[in-house]
């Protein structure tokens, strides 16, 4: 596998090192980002406790923490029942074409060579990035650009 290939820039140097400024900092953050998630779903446990319906408001000396009420949300639990109707309602064709199909329940049902002409496939999905620091950061002469 090659390296990467050096292209002609239109993301200036400067960019570049704005960027990989501010990755660094992000990481020296990992901690108290870390804490910060651990605190919040202690207080999801507590306003857990008490009733879906209510809002709640835990105070401290310098901030309140307000959480409103859940919100309400449907499930369909009764899916062979929903099928019927809708196959009433729209035809088997039009229940198939709006139904969306996990790639993971057809990978694990159906042979890969038996899929040919079922899926299409392309690289179109994101790229990764990597910044890579150049000197340690506090030998880095880092200016914001101006």
């Amino acid at each position: 596998m090659r390296g990467p290939v050096a292209v002609p820039q239109t993301f200036s140097p400067a960019e570049v090192d704005r960027l990989g400024e501010l990755q660094r900092r992000i990481d020296l953050m990992a901690l108290d980002v870390a804490e910060h998630k651990a605190l919040k779903e202690k207080a999801g446990k507590v306003a857990e406790a008490e009733p879906a319906d209510k809002p709640l408001a835990l105070r401290g000396s310098l901030y309140e923490l307000q959480c409103g009420a859940r919100r309400k949300e449907r499930v369909v639990i009764a899916r062979w029942k929903v099928f019927l109707y809708l196959r009433k309602a729209l035809g088997l064709k039009g229940l198939i074409s709006s139904l969306s199909i996990p790639l993971s329940l057809i990978d694990d049902n159906i042979p890969k060579s038996a899929q040919v002409g079922m899926l299409s496939e392309e690289q179109s999905g994101w790229r990764s990035m990597s910044l890579v620091a150049l000197q340690p950061a506090e030998q880095a002469e880092y200016r914001e650009a101006a």
